[in-house]
């Protein structure tokens, strides 16, 4: 095989790779608010909830769950919700307010960045890869592990840089190949 058409079946891998990768891939953990506000809710029904103990909350995604704020906990309530906002007070650093809920009034400092995520805190470690997160239609994602299950609305999650990187890298190559084989005729 000519090293041209080799570039060419790279470039076509690279595109159909990236397609699978956006279309597949798991939803990451990390979020950006869509209206200024979001809500988490814990719905514990026949124990599906927040287990008793656990805590459900919020960090920095450039930072630690240690350092995060707790937005629920785990109780046995039926019904629990929590409510922040991801604000950038005088134009400075992003900042995460919890309005409502079990832990009202906490402020996290994010930096220069919107992006956060979530943790389950068993009361001795932080759960943050092992979350199982299902997109529930529009804004609205469910965050699963073995401390229960949490939804949350008005996120939006931030892509999945490594497939656009890949996705649009074989774009490129085709282009490329298409522009030298358009010179050489």
């Amino acid at each position: 095989m000519k090293r041209k058409n080799i570039f060419a079946v790279l470039a076509v891998f690279a595109i159909f790779f990236g397609i699978a990768q956006s279309a597949g891939a798991s939803i990451p953990n990390h979020f950006m608010t869509t209206d200024g506000d979001s809500d988490v809710i814990n719905w514990n029904i026949n124990g599906q909830g927040l287990a008793d103990g656990w805590y459900f909350g919020i960090y920095d995604y450039g930072g630690s769950p240690s350092s995060g704020l707790n937005l629920l906990f785990g109780s046995g309530t039926t019904f629990q919700s929590a409510e922040f906002s991801v604000t950038q007070p005088g134009g400075t650093n992003w900042q995460i307010n919890v309005l409502s809920g079990g832990f009202p009034g906490g402020t996290l400092d994010i930096g220069n960045s919107e992006e956060f995520s979530f943790y389950f805190w068993d009361g001795s470690s932080y759960i943050t890869d092992l979350i199982n997160i299902t997109h529930g239609g529009g804004d609205a994602y469910g965050f699963a592990s073995a401390g229960g299950n949490i939804l949350g609305d008005d996120l939006n999650p931030v892509p999945l840089t490594s497939s656009a990187i890949l996705l649009f890298s074989g774009f490129a190559g085709l282009m490329a190949f298409g522009n030298r084989r358009k010179i050489r005729k």
